[in-house]
Protein backbone atom coordinates (compact mmCIF):
# COMPACT_ATOMS: atom_id res chain seq x y z
CA UNK A 1 0.00 0.00 0.00
CA UNK A 2 3.02 2.38 0.74
CA UNK A 3 4.91 1.30 -2.07
CA UNK A 4 2.75 3.43 -4.11
CA UNK A 5 4.59 6.61 -2.98
CA UNK A 6 7.19 7.65 -5.02
CA UNK A 7 9.80 8.14 -2.43
CA UNK A 8 13.63 7.87 -2.59
CA UNK A 9 14.79 4.24 -0.48
CA UNK A 10 17.24 6.63 1.45
CA UNK A 11 14.52 8.75 3.01
CA UNK A 12 13.22 5.18 4.22
CA UNK A 13 15.35 4.56 7.28
CA UNK A 14 14.31 1.55 7.81
CA UNK A 15 17.06 -0.85 7.45
CA UNK A 16 18.47 -1.18 11.25
CA UNK A 17 15.12 -2.62 11.88
CA UNK A 18 15.99 -5.97 10.51
CA UNK A 19 18.81 -5.96 12.51
CA UNK A 20 17.03 -5.58 15.83
CA UNK A 21 15.09 -8.20 14.44
CA UNK A 22 17.27 -10.77 14.09
CA UNK A 23 19.18 -9.93 17.31
CA UNK A 24 15.89 -10.40 19.35
CA UNK A 25 14.94 -13.25 17.69
CA UNK A 26 17.91 -15.11 18.63
CA UNK A 27 17.79 -14.05 21.74
CA UNK A 28 14.29 -15.29 22.14
CA UNK A 29 15.80 -18.70 20.68
CA UNK A 30 19.39 -19.29 22.99
CA UNK A 31 16.73 -18.04 25.94
CA UNK A 32 14.02 -20.62 25.43
CA UNK A 33 17.10 -23.81 24.36
CA UNK A 34 18.90 -22.42 28.02
CA UNK A 35 15.35 -22.86 29.94
CA UNK A 36 14.88 -26.49 27.98
CA UNK A 37 18.49 -27.31 29.23
CA UNK A 38 18.36 -26.48 32.59
CA UNK A 39 14.87 -27.75 33.01
CA UNK A 40 15.38 -29.23 36.74
CA UNK A 41 13.63 -32.14 37.42
CA UNK A 42 11.63 -30.70 40.61
CA UNK A 43 10.24 -28.04 38.07
CA UNK A 44 7.10 -26.34 39.24
CA UNK A 45 4.52 -25.80 36.93
CA UNK A 46 1.48 -25.13 39.66
CA UNK A 47 1.61 -21.61 39.73
CA UNK A 48 0.38 -21.94 35.99
CA UNK A 49 -2.31 -24.61 36.82
CA UNK A 50 -3.94 -22.64 40.11
CA UNK A 51 -1.97 -25.37 42.32
CA UNK A 52 -2.16 -28.26 40.15
CA UNK A 53 0.92 -30.16 39.53
CA UNK A 54 1.54 -33.94 38.70
CA UNK A 55 3.13 -36.58 41.50
CA UNK A 56 5.80 -37.86 39.30
CA UNK A 57 8.76 -35.15 38.45
CA UNK A 58 8.64 -36.10 35.00
CA UNK A 59 4.97 -35.06 34.31
CA UNK A 60 5.90 -31.44 35.25
CA UNK A 61 9.59 -31.47 33.55
CA UNK A 62 7.79 -32.35 30.49
CA UNK A 63 5.19 -29.80 30.78
CA UNK A 64 7.02 -26.90 31.69
CA UNK A 65 9.35 -27.93 28.57
CA UNK A 66 5.94 -27.38 26.34
CA UNK A 67 5.25 -24.00 27.80
CA UNK A 68 8.40 -22.90 27.25
CA UNK A 69 8.28 -23.97 23.98
CA UNK A 70 4.74 -22.68 22.89
CA UNK A 71 5.40 -19.25 24.53
CA UNK A 72 7.84 -19.09 21.90
CA UNK A 73 6.56 -20.28 18.86
CA UNK A 74 2.76 -19.10 19.92
CA UNK A 75 2.79 -15.88 21.15
CA UNK A 76 6.73 -14.35 21.67
CA UNK A 77 7.71 -14.89 17.73
CA UNK A 78 3.88 -13.32 16.56
CA UNK A 79 3.79 -10.41 18.88
CA UNK A 80 7.64 -9.71 18.41
CA UNK A 81 7.13 -9.77 14.68
CA UNK A 82 4.11 -7.80 14.32
CA UNK A 83 5.52 -5.46 17.12
CA UNK A 84 8.97 -4.89 14.54
CA UNK A 85 6.40 -4.51 11.45
CA UNK A 86 4.46 -1.93 12.94
CA UNK A 87 7.34 0.15 14.08
CA UNK A 88 8.71 -0.43 10.31
CA UNK A 89 5.54 0.85 8.83
CA UNK A 90 5.12 3.87 10.88
CA UNK A 91 8.59 4.42 10.01
CA UNK A 92 7.48 4.05 6.32
CA UNK A 93 5.04 6.29 6.96
CA UNK A 94 6.61 9.07 8.72
CA UNK A 95 9.05 8.89 6.13
CA UNK A 96 6.32 9.90 3.34
CA UNK A 97 5.05 12.45 5.05
CA UNK A 98 8.44 13.90 5.76
CA UNK A 99 9.22 13.61 1.76
CA UNK A 100 6.12 15.40 1.18
CA UNK A 101 6.98 18.56 3.34
CA UNK A 102 10.00 19.01 1.67
CA UNK A 103 8.77 18.47 -1.68
CA UNK A 104 5.58 20.91 -1.00
CA UNK A 105 8.25 23.56 0.35
CA UNK A 106 11.00 23.69 -2.06
CA UNK A 107 8.17 24.15 -4.92
CA UNK A 108 8.48 27.67 -5.77
CA UNK A 109 4.50 28.23 -7.31
CA UNK A 110 2.76 25.30 -4.96
CA UNK A 111 0.31 23.55 -6.86
CA UNK A 112 -2.53 23.30 -3.92
CA UNK A 113 -4.98 21.09 -5.94
CA UNK A 114 -2.43 18.37 -6.92
CA UNK A 115 -0.67 18.91 -2.95
CA UNK A 116 -4.45 18.01 -1.67
CA UNK A 117 -4.89 14.74 -3.40
CA UNK A 118 -1.18 13.33 -2.83
CA UNK A 119 -1.89 14.59 0.57
CA UNK A 120 -5.31 13.02 0.85
CA UNK A 121 -4.09 9.98 -0.42
CA UNK A 122 -1.14 9.42 2.38
CA UNK A 123 -3.68 10.11 5.22
CA UNK A 124 -6.20 7.72 3.68
CA UNK A 125 -3.66 5.37 3.35
CA UNK A 126 -2.70 5.47 6.89
CA UNK A 127 -5.83 5.30 8.14
CA UNK A 128 -6.61 2.19 6.54
CA UNK A 129 -3.91 0.74 7.85
CA UNK A 130 -4.77 2.05 11.41
CA UNK A 131 -8.47 0.56 10.84
CA UNK A 132 -6.13 -2.95 9.78
CA UNK A 133 -4.37 -3.08 12.78
CA UNK A 134 -5.95 -1.62 15.16
CA UNK A 135 -6.99 -4.81 17.04
CA UNK A 136 -3.77 -6.14 16.54
CA UNK A 137 -1.81 -3.01 18.64
CA UNK A 138 -4.25 -3.17 21.19
CA UNK A 139 -3.56 -7.30 21.69
CA UNK A 140 0.55 -6.19 21.81
CA UNK A 141 0.01 -3.50 24.14
CA UNK A 142 -1.78 -5.75 26.32
CA UNK A 143 0.52 -8.74 25.71
CA UNK A 144 3.19 -5.95 26.87
CA UNK A 145 1.41 -4.72 29.80
CA UNK A 146 1.15 -8.29 30.99
CA UNK A 147 4.66 -9.21 30.56
CA UNK A 148 6.20 -5.99 32.15
CA UNK A 149 3.34 -6.12 34.77
CA UNK A 150 5.15 -10.05 35.95
CA UNK A 151 8.48 -8.88 35.12
CA UNK A 152 8.14 -6.42 37.85
CA UNK A 153 6.11 -8.17 40.25
CA UNK A 154 9.32 -11.06 40.16
CA UNK A 155 11.88 -8.17 40.45
CA UNK A 156 10.01 -7.04 43.86
CA UNK A 157 9.56 -10.42 45.42
CA UNK A 158 5.78 -11.28 44.90
CA UNK A 159 4.51 -14.63 45.27
CA UNK A 160 3.15 -14.86 42.06
CA UNK A 161 5.62 -15.61 40.04
CA UNK A 162 9.36 -16.60 41.08
CA UNK A 163 12.54 -14.49 41.02
CA UNK A 164 15.23 -14.81 38.23
CA UNK A 165 17.29 -13.26 36.01
CA UNK A 166 14.76 -13.65 33.19
CA UNK A 167 12.37 -11.16 34.73
CA UNK A 168 14.73 -8.48 34.44
CA UNK A 169 15.49 -9.09 30.52
CA UNK A 170 11.57 -10.04 30.06
CA UNK A 171 10.87 -6.43 31.90
CA UNK A 172 13.53 -4.21 29.72
CA UNK A 173 13.07 -5.87 26.39
CA UNK A 174 9.22 -5.49 26.60
CA UNK A 175 9.68 -1.96 27.55
CA UNK A 176 12.28 -0.97 25.06
CA UNK A 177 9.59 -2.45 22.58
CA UNK A 178 6.63 -0.79 23.52
CA UNK A 179 8.28 2.38 24.15
CA UNK A 180 9.86 2.57 20.74
CA UNK A 181 6.65 0.99 19.19
CA UNK A 182 4.70 4.20 20.72
CA UNK A 183 7.64 6.69 19.93
CA UNK A 184 7.45 5.59 16.14
CA UNK A 185 3.52 5.86 15.96
CA UNK A 186 3.97 9.09 17.56
CA UNK A 187 6.25 10.38 15.00
CA UNK A 188 4.02 10.35 12.24
CA UNK A 189 1.55 12.71 14.07
CA UNK A 190 4.41 14.89 14.84
CA UNK A 191 5.43 14.84 10.93
CA UNK A 192 1.71 15.79 9.98
CA UNK A 193 1.46 18.37 12.46
CA UNK A 194 4.86 19.72 10.60
CA UNK A 195 3.21 19.71 7.62
CA UNK A 196 0.68 21.64 8.74
CA UNK A 197 2.36 24.23 10.36
CA UNK A 198 4.42 24.40 6.93
CA UNK A 199 1.53 25.01 4.74
CA UNK A 200 0.67 27.62 6.66
CA UNK A 201 3.44 29.99 5.38
CA UNK A 202 3.32 28.92 1.91
CA UNK A 203 3.26 31.68 -0.79
CA UNK A 204 -0.75 32.08 -2.33
CA UNK A 205 -1.55 30.36 -5.92
CA UNK A 206 -1.44 33.95 -8.30
CA UNK A 207 -4.54 34.21 -11.04
CA UNK A 208 -6.69 31.60 -9.34
CA UNK A 209 -9.22 31.27 -6.33
CA UNK A 210 -7.94 30.64 -3.08
CA UNK A 211 -10.06 27.55 -2.70
CA UNK A 212 -7.59 24.80 -3.41
CA UNK A 213 -5.40 26.35 -0.84
CA UNK A 214 -8.11 26.89 1.22
CA UNK A 215 -9.06 22.77 1.48
CA UNK A 216 -5.60 21.59 1.40
CA UNK A 217 -4.81 23.70 4.73
CA UNK A 218 -8.08 22.28 6.36
CA UNK A 219 -6.53 18.94 5.29
CA UNK A 220 -3.18 19.23 6.42
CA UNK A 221 -4.67 20.42 9.95
CA UNK A 222 -6.11 17.00 10.53
CA UNK A 223 -3.44 15.16 12.15
CA UNK A 224 -2.36 11.38 11.10
CA UNK A 225 -2.64 9.93 14.22
CA UNK A 226 -2.09 5.99 14.83
CA UNK A 227 -3.93 5.06 17.61
CA UNK A 228 -4.56 2.09 20.16
CA UNK A 229 -8.04 0.21 18.18
CA UNK A 230 -9.57 3.62 18.07
CA UNK A 231 -9.23 3.70 21.89
CA UNK A 232 -6.48 6.18 22.64
CA UNK A 233 -3.94 7.91 20.69
CA UNK A 234 -0.19 6.71 20.46
CA UNK A 235 1.53 9.68 22.16
CA UNK A 236 4.58 9.92 23.96
CA UNK A 237 2.47 10.25 26.92
CA UNK A 238 0.73 6.81 26.52
CA UNK A 239 4.09 5.63 27.44
CA UNK A 240 4.51 7.31 30.92
CA UNK A 241 0.85 6.23 31.63
CA UNK A 242 0.58 2.93 31.01
CA UNK A 243 3.99 3.10 33.22
CA UNK A 244 2.87 4.76 35.89
CA UNK A 245 -0.51 1.87 35.85
CA UNK A 246 1.72 -0.73 36.01
CA UNK A 247 4.45 0.07 38.24
CA UNK A 248 1.31 1.44 40.83
CA UNK A 249 -1.00 -2.18 40.23
CA UNK A 250 2.45 -4.23 41.07
CA UNK A 251 3.43 -2.33 44.13
CA UNK A 252 -0.55 -2.33 45.64
CA UNK A 253 -0.56 -5.80 44.75
CA UNK A 254 2.69 -7.16 46.08
CA UNK A 255 1.81 -4.74 49.36
CA UNK A 256 -1.60 -7.07 49.76
CA UNK A 257 0.38 -10.01 49.05
CA UNK A 258 -0.46 -12.39 52.25
CA UNK A 259 2.85 -14.44 51.13
CA UNK A 260 5.50 -12.04 50.39
CA UNK A 261 9.16 -13.35 49.00
CA UNK A 262 12.16 -10.86 50.30
CA UNK A 263 14.69 -12.88 48.64
CA UNK A 264 15.24 -9.94 46.71
CA UNK A 265 15.47 -6.89 49.15
CA UNK A 266 16.78 -9.17 52.15
CA UNK A 267 17.91 -7.29 54.94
Amino acid sequence: MLMQFDVPLESRKTSWIKYVVIFTMLTEVIICIYNLITTKIDAEISHYFYGFSFQRKLGNVIVSSLLEIFQLIIISMPMLSFSFFYIAVCSDVRSIIKYFKTSMLTKSIPKYKELFYLYYAIKSAADKIDNTVGFLVFTTVIHNSCVMFFSVDGMIGSNMVQGFVADYYWFFSNFVLFTVMTATASSVSEASAEVASSALILPEEKGSSNWNQHRFITLVEKEITFTVWKLAPMRRNFIFGISGILFTYSLMIHSLSPVKSDSHFAT
